[in-house]
């Protein structure tokens, strides 16, 4: 569900999606055609220095192609975008 939401919002840009539950990799795979992470993080640790070197890693193979997102749409994540679209 949450990938059929944050999909579009990337607008066909590459993304990076950090949660502590991802389900729809597959989803995602299919129907967008830019590179993605979809990286979990580990609820109960939160982000580690591991998880900071693979959102790293991505950048850095994705320059200079990846368009930065507004610095609200990151810090508002997921919940903001799932309350204007609504449940399923």
């Amino acid at each position: 569900m949450e990938g059929e939401v944050l999909t579009p919002e990337a607008g066909g840009r590459p993304f990076i999606w950090l949660d502590d539950e991802i389900a729809d990799r597959r989803w995602v795979r299919t129907h967008h055609h830019e590179p993605a992470l979809l990286h979990r993080v580990d609820g109960l640790l939160g982000l580690t220095d591991a998880d900071f070197a693979a959102y790293r890693m991505f950048l850095r193979s994705r320059r200079p192609a990846m368009a930065p997102l507004p610095v609200g749409w990151l810090l508002g994540g997921c919940s903001d975008v799932m309350e204007r679209h609504g449940p399923g």
